[in-house]
């Protein structure tokens, strides 16, 4: 799968209106525009990034512009650990993602890779080595990404 890349195409002066706030960060003095989490970089031509997903961010982007983000109706529990409640209905959104653009829900991840670790140390030690990254969805981003679609360009590399 190709990676995806949101580049920020608006005028930057429209974003402390909207609530971001600006940034110079680093010895270089990157210019950022951040809220909720949400982070566009002028120093690299408008990259819009989630804080802490980095090269991810574009699928965590088009999966809440498309509505495809899981929600969760029932609790998530680990199959092979019933005790292990991973998320109770009501919890944030939570996902993993990894380099490939694959994304998966929390309870698709655990049915698909639990089963093979029968205690809790078995599962921390291979969630350690994953690919995934986790990411939370939560109201804040939704709202915030949807604020600035208008904005944004999502292109496919």
């Amino acid at each position: 799968m190709s990676s995806i890349m949101v580049k920020f195409t608006g005028d930057f002066k429209e974003l402390m209106p909207m609530g971001f706030k600006f940034h110079k960060l680093f010895a270089n003095n990157y210019k950022v525009y951040s809220k909720n989490d949400v982070w566009i970089w002028v120093a690299h031509g408008g990259y819009v990034e989630f804080k802490d997903l980095y090269g991810l961010s574009g699928y965590a982007i088009k999966m809440i512009l498309d509505d495809t983000y899981p929600v969760y109706e029932e609790d998530v529990i680990l199959p092979s650990i019933p005790e292990r409640i991973m998320f109770k209905k009501g919890d944030p959104r939570g996902c993993r993602i990894n380099d490939k653009g694959d994304i998966l829900s929390y309870k698709e991840y655990c049915k698909l890779y639990q089963p093979k670790y029968k205690t809790l140390e078995e599962w921390a030690k291979f969630e350690a080595t994953s690919s995934y990254r986790d990411f939370y969805i939560k109201e804040r981003h939704i709202n915030t990404v949807k604020e600035i679609a208008h904005m944004i360009k999502i292109t496919e590399e």
